[in-house]
């Protein structure tokens, strides 16, 4: 019997399960002591009889908000799908929300800022998929105020969640090697601008010297300049021509691995300008959170765990909201999943 026109308690729905309501807070809250049957039957009685979490009770009664702010930059265009779809699942699996805020990077290091953002979001503590260029001093802050924060998609000292880019570059490095290709490159990018530098720059690049260290290999690196228009993709008439000047010759690489698609893509058009087909007479390997085809080609691309990292930042927070003090150490996600096309080089 449907309870439509009435709101649905907890003792409700323990009444209909024929379970206690301490079982039924248990299996809502995604706490231990339930067993997975019957944690998934209650759970689809609740969505079936309309329950809703009373938040404002639950704040009072717990001193928590059941909210964790994620903060952005302003000028941030990289925020995947997938990395907001693993945060927001794995807070509903512990009956809580996300809200979403651009915080400017003075206002990241102004003392009372960050603290007004906890009150004014009602948020229980922080998810921050930004760096900002004096991201030590934010660090800092958070620190001496007890702000519950964890970091995503960045590596720092301890409080973080970042995909393990050296492991996924070497794999992919080595995976080249063991079919035969010898003249590998790889196509790096740097900004324009200053004091903005992912960690996943160095890791990506020193995962292939480190595969072709290992297997007595010279490497071969190119490094594109990428402004802020350019940071989405595409290729510039200048980015390409650099492209086209390492495929060119008959030294020229039978493989590159690309930073991402930023390097990617202008390695994929210079191949079809200089008429070198792919995967056949060039593999193109990069790294993204969704598969990237250029010119009709699936390239090699290994997927950025970005769910996964949303997913385990969370988990983090939540401990780091029980344990404000603690510093945690870095998590590392390795890279699980790739597509796309690569071949042997021709002999």
């Amino acid at each position: 019997m449907s309870m439509a026109f009435k709101e649905c308690t907890q003792a409700d729905i323990a009444r209909i399960a024929g379970v206690s309501q301490k079982t039924v807070n248990l299996a809502l809250r995604g706490a231990p002591g339930v067993n997975d049957e019957t944690r998934k039957r209650i759970r689809t009685l609740a969505r079936e009889q309309g329950y809703r979490v009373n938040t404002a009770a639950r704040a009072i009664r717990k001193g928590r908000f059941g909210v964790a702010a994620m903060l952005i930059r302003v000028d941030q265009v990289y925020l995947p799908a997938r990395l907001l779809a693993g945060v927001t699942r794995e807070l509903t699996e512990h009956s809580m929300h996300m809200t979403l805020a651009e915080v400017p990077d003075e206002k990241m290091v102004s003392d009372g800022f960050v603290p007004q953002i906890l009150r004014e979001m009602c948020a229980d503590g922080l998810l921050l998929d930004c760096v900002p260029e004096n991201h030590v001093s934010t660090i800092k802050l958070l620190q001496s105020h007890g702000i519950p924060a964890v970091w995503i998609n960045s590596l720092q000292e301890t409080d973080c969640v970042y995909p393990n880019d050296f492991s996924a570059s070497r794999a992919a490095t080595a995976e080249l090697i063991r079919m035969g290709h010898r003249r590998i490159a790889y196509s790096a990018v740097h900004y324009s601008r200053t004091g903005i530098h992912h960690y996943s720059e160095t890791d990506r690049l020193g995962g292939y010297l480190e595969a072709m260290r290992e297997a007595g290999l010279s490497p071969k690196t190119v490094s594109l300049l990428c402004s802020g228009a350019q940071r989405r993709g595409g290729a510039d008439d200048e980015r390409v021509a650099a492209a086209r000047e390492l495929l060119s010759g008959p030294e020229r690489p039978t493989t590159v691995v690309t930073y991402t698609i930023i390097s990617a893509g202008p390695a994929a058009h210079a191949a079809d300008q200089l008429g070198l087909r792919m995967p056949e007479d060039l593999s193109l390997v990069t790294f993204h959170s969704d598969p990237i085809t250029e010119h009709g080609t699936a390239m090699k691309t290994w997927i950025i765990p970005m769910a996964e990292v949303g997913r385990k930042a969370v988990r983090m927070l939540l401990e780091k909201i029980e344990r404000p003090n603690v510093n945690l150490p870095p998590e590392a996600v390795a890279f699980t999943e790739s597509c796309g096309d690569i071949a042997p080089p021709r002999a």
